[in-house]
């Protein structure tokens, strides 16, 4: 029975094709585990010792999981051509956060304009999460919609997410 080397295109094509397969199924496990904040963060590399799954991003190219202080190395390595092509110069942490689910109150363009631009921190994953954050942020984001800076969202939303965490 004749096998083909592992190196010939063939064989890489499948070997890719089924990362891409295995990347979704993670990604979509992974963004279960972020909203019920229970299970274990499938990553793309293991770590030393054991971490949160708030310590994780999704990469926002190829849907696989590393660290915070990783992501930038997977970016450069291997997007680096991507990038380039579309000479995009952002930062990866804050579109990784973009592509997580948010709660289901959130209008698109509020997490568009708001939630996708917010920091990557506890503070925003539980201000992504929480309806009620969401709800009282898009009132405040249709109020002053008409006048550009969005700032104040973003500093009152924080100082939101930041008392509900107290009183937990």
């Amino acid at each position: 029975m004749y096998k083909e080397p592992w190196h010939s295109k063939r064989t890489l094509r499948k070997v890719k094709v089924w990362k891409e397969i295995m990347n979704k199924g993670d990604f979509a496990y992974n963004c279960k585990v972020f909203c019920n904040e229970k299970g274990e963060i499938i990553p793309s590399k293991r770590p030393s010792k054991p971490k949160q799954a708030t310590n994780y991003v999704e990469c926002s190219f190829c849907s696989e999981t590393y660290l915070n202080n990783d992501l930038w190395r997977h970016v450069k390595s291997s997007h680096s051509q991507i990038n380039k092509k579309l000479k995009m110069f952002r930062k990866h942490q804050v579109a990784s956060a973009a592509i997580m689910p948010v709660s289901k109150v959130a209008e698109p363009a509020f997490r568009e304009n708001v939630l996708d631009k917010m920091s990557n921190d506890k503070v925003a994953l539980i201000a992504r999460n929480d309806s009620e954050i969401c709800s009282y942020g898009q009132r405040m984001y249709k109020k002053i919609r008409q006048t550009p800076p969005p700032t104040p969202v973003h500093t009152s939303r924080n100082e939101t997410a930041c008392s509900f965490l107290s009183i937990i």
